[in-house]
């Protein structure tokens, strides 16, 4: 439950996505995180649906989450957040159960009237050799220990635990979550969105590992990310870089313009020139939009072009992405996370013999298969496209692979 003034700025975000006002997986992510921040300041929550107040703010953000995705199902970046919050909200309540059942535990050795919590752990009796009373503690079953995150019943605890560690009533008969509970969890947001944010130079910090002297480098239009990667290496290593202008778009001509004023030897080619070149290639750099869960990346369009054309020659391609890209979605429908550009671009609506006779694709993006993809780098290291599963399973729960409900 929050205000009329959170409402309209979650409103106002999902009509921007709505219009593809904000668009790309970078604004989109950040966006995300701003929004779920200030919306967890103004949550308060209900006794209405039955559940206890954990519940209901998982619950709440799924729900939003899954609004938020709808908006644009093709910036995956959005859900990815979203399950990263929801992974920060399972951390928390999972620290918070730690808490109360070492509150529980001190106050059931006061109660007793003797022995300190290692004695009593200990079992050790006493002068008679009887044991003294302990208050049984609810402790976690095997099945909840093998999870990442303790399941809701062993959150609960009783309310007079969690009001001696401290707490902020959330709802009459529900749980009661500690008075530092939302503000955790919001700290948490605002140093992910600071990662996100220095995304782009932690990934060029690693360019010397990759980029030698006289290479030559291909890559594919225009991204932030491979920007910066370049440039860095560019600093300390003599490399050419050809520059695919990646039409109707040709978002490459901005990239060369950009490496070209930083003194990095540019050559901007045609689409169709691509196979021909790829022998003077060493390695390929690419950006990605999104990681998917069986290593593939989405990319711009051309990209697969690129990356199969290196793979009959043998060229290493290197995939750039942020952590926040990596997405639990299978590419069983590849289509599914494009977006079909106005046809406007690639050819005159106003002739009218095509108009009849020609129907006119222009996607946005392309999908990239696992097999054409030799590595991948992010701020958290360098991995390869089979090591995705084992990300996937560190950076969100697996309850939230699924948003909707």
């Amino acid at each position: 439950m929050t205000d009329s003034s959170s409402r309209a700025r979650i409103d106002e975000f999902i009509l921007a996505l709505k219009r593809r006002k904000i668009v790309g997986a970078y604004r989109c992510a950040i966006g995300t995180a701003e929004v779920l921040r200030d919306w967890l300041a103004q949550w308060r929550a209900s006794n209405q649906r039955g559940q206890t107040p954990a519940q209901q703010l998982l619950q709440d953000i799924r729900e939003l989450g899954a609004e938020m995705q709808m908006a644009n199902p093709v910036e995956l970046a959005i859900g990815n957040v979203v399950r990263r919050v929801l992974y920060f909200v399972r951390e928390e309540i999972g620290t918070q159960s730690t808490s109360v059942a070492g509150v529980a535990l001190k106050r059931s050795v006061s109660l007793s009237g003797g022995g300190s919590p290692a004695q009593l752990a200990g079992g050790s009796g006493s002068a008679h050799g009887h044991a003294p009373p302990i208050s049984v503690v609810p402790t976690r079953s095997m099945s909840s220990t093998l999870l990442p995150f303790p399941a809701t019943s062993d959150v609960q605890g009783t309310d007079s635990d969690v009001n001696a560690a401290g707490s902020d009533t959330a709802g009459e008969g529900g749980v009661q979550l500690a008075s530092n509970f939302k503000q955790g969890i919001i700290l948490q947001i605002k140093e992910f969105i600071e990662e996100i944010m220095t995304i782009d130079t932690s990934i060029a910090d690693t360019a010397l590992l990759h980029i030698h002297a006289e290479d030559v480098v291909m890559t594919i239009g225009d991204s932030l990310t491979v920007r910066a990667f370049l440039k860095e290496a560019a600093k300390k290593r003599p490399f050419r870089v050809i520059v695919c202008e990646g039409a109707p778009s040709y978002q490459g001509q901005s990239l060369a313009n950009a490496l070209s004023q930083a003194n990095v030897h540019t050559t901007v080619v045609p689409d169709c020139a691509i196979f021909s070149v790829m022998p003077r290639v060493t390695k390929i750099v690419v950006s990605a939009n999104a990681v998917l869960a069986n290593g593939g990346v989405i990319s711009t369009a051309g990209a697969a072009l690129v990356a199969k054309a290196a793979f009959e020659h043998r060229v290493p391609v290197i995939v750039t992405a942020g952590i926040y890209k990596l997405s639990p979605s299978f590419p069983h429908d590849p289509d599914s996370f494009n977006l079909l550009s106005t046809p406007n671009q690639v050819f005159d609506a106003g002739k009218e013999a095509l108009n009849q006779s020609v129907e006119v694709a222009n996607p946005s993006y392309d999908y990239i298969a696992p097999e054409f993809i030799s590595l991948l780098i992010s701020n958290d290291g360098n991995h390869l496209p089979s090591y995705v599963y084992r990300l996937l399973s560190d950076s969100y729960s697996a309850e939230d692979y699924t948003l909707a409900a």
